[in-house]
């Protein structure tokens, strides 16, 4: 499996003129393995003045305006971090005992072990001022200890997205509040940064995992239920749910898939391999319902499912179609992970529905 992360060399940069009083000089230390590269993090300093947003390029390393920005800071004490409008993703990670300079990412299983959780935003903790966090936070508001502001502990903030001239590479950028100073709204952030590019490698056949669910969806109910897990789950931890007619509305439970589907004639769910991804005609939509044309009630949208009214009310399969849930960039072999799956039989009988689904599930 081929695969690597190249270092981008490391320099202090300036991210602000007026923010800037003095950057500490960065040096390599010393090298107790001669074959071993230690790489420091780049060192800003940015003022976030009352009030205000400040908008940052992290590949210029400097201020910017809003359209170029790669992450704002605003909100109380400029602690409200966002991703920009470069298309980057924002998420986090929590390590301990570890400093930035010394993470190494060597291999795909070390990215993966970071355990990056997406988040629109990231924000402030000031419970002890009684306002404490809807969300996950990078900095702490100390109400009762001199109105102190600080990092949160062991956390870095990541952000990152696919090199426009590469199908599988990702420019990736961790950060962490070094320190922070904050006075009458006032705030100026030392943050440390650090840069990768990275190679997601293709998925494998061999380790792509088929199997069968059977799902059965109770009259005037909604399930919600996990295809990875293959069980019944919680809202929160399902993949997909159905509800309506016959259980026939599909929606995906989760924002962190792209949903949608494909129609392949000739081809079994079994027989779908790695290569064919990059060719499939993926059309993404917020469900899948039923066609119940011959009852009178045509379908609004796209549908997966067909109510035969005419036929002893026979409810079977939309033909040829497949569905899929995937996270990336888009439907290919380097998509972070692929579902696809489709339904090969269905009983319907007295308003509840028992749907066995082929289920193929892709990833490293």
């Amino acid at each position: 499996m081929n695969f690597s992360f190249k270092f981008k060399h490391a320099i202090c940069i300036s991210a602000l003129a007026l923010a800037v009083t003095h950057l500490a000089s960065c040096k390599k230390d010393d090298v107790k393995n001669p074959d071993e590269e230690i790489v420091l993090p780049d060192s800003s300093k940015i003022e976030v003045l009352k009030g205000a947003t400040v908008y940052y390029d992290l590949n210029k390393k400097s201020i910017s305006d809003e359209i170029s920005s790669t992450f704002t800071l605003s909100g109380m004490y400029g602690s409200t971090l966002k991703a920009g409008n470069q298309g980057y993703k924002l998420g986090y990670f929590d390590l301990e005992n570890t400093k930035i300079e010394d993470i190494k990412l060597e291999n795909y299983a070390d990215y993966l072990n970071l355990k990056i959780q997406e988040t629109p935003s990231l924000t402030i903790d000031a419970s002890s001022a009684g306002q404490p966090a809807s969300g996950p936070t990078w900095i702490i508001y100390d109400f009762k200890n001199n109105h102190a502001v600080y990092p949160t502990a062991n956390r870095y903030v990541v952000l990152y997205k696919k090199v426009e001239s590469s199908d599988n590479s990702y420019q990736f950028f961790i950060m962490q509040a070094k320190n922070i100073t904050a006075l009458d709204g006032n705030a100026t952030y030392e943050l440390n940064i650090k840069e990768f590019t990275f190679d997601i490698p293709s998925f494998e056949d061999s380790k792509a995992v088929l199997k069968t669910s059977t799902i059965i969806v109770p009259p005037s109910s909604t399930l919600y239920y996990d295809l990875i897990k293959d069980v019944v789950a919680e809202e929160e931890t399902s993949t997909i749910n159905l509800s309506g007619m016959y259980g026939s509305t599909l929606k995906p439970s989760t924002a962190a898939y792209k949903f949608g589907y494909f129609d392949l004639e000739g081809k079994t769910i079994d027989a779908i391999q790695v290569a064919d991804l990059d060719g499939l005609e993926f059309a993404e939509a917020p469900f899948l319902g039923i066609d119940a044309s011959s009852a009178g009630a045509p379908a609004s949208g796209p549908t997966w499912i067909i109510y035969d009214f005419k036929n002893n009310h026979a409810v079977y399969p939309t033909k040829n179609r497949f569905i899929a849930l995937y996270k990336g960039e888009k439907l290919s072999k380097y998509a972070e992970e692929v579902i696809i799956f489709n339904a090969e039989n269905i009983v319907a009988l007295n308003g509840e529905a028992t749907y066995t689904l082929k289920v193929k599930h892709f990833t490293r």
